[in-house]
């Protein structure tokens, strides 16, 4: 993350940008903290955007439910198979 905003700060900072990914658990795997990466690239007037999982950040309520939801799930899910996992290995 730290190449990413050595990049970001180079470029203008009158122009918006955009970083593109295909999901948002490819963007970050923890909730918490892709809350906290999506306002600090705010500053920088850049958007994080999912292309298989679009969420139209100017409907505040519904993008805020969208998000928590493409970031929970995964995390949720990959919590449960480390568990799943450790239990084997018992």
């Amino acid at each position: 993350m730290n190449y990413l905003f050595s990049e970001i700060k180079k470029k203008s900072l009158g122009e918006d940008k955009n970083i593109l990914f295909i999901k948002w658990d490819r963007f970050i795997c923890n909730v918490e903290y892709a809350y906290k990466m999506i306002g600090k690239l705010r500053k920088y007037k850049t958007t994080a955007k999912a292309i298989d999982q679009p969420i139209d950040f100017s409907v505040l309520v519904e993008s805020t439910v969208m998000l928590a939801v493409y970031l929970a799930v995964p995390e949720a899910e990959n919590t449960r198979r480390a568990q799943n996992t450790a239990n084997g290995i018992r």
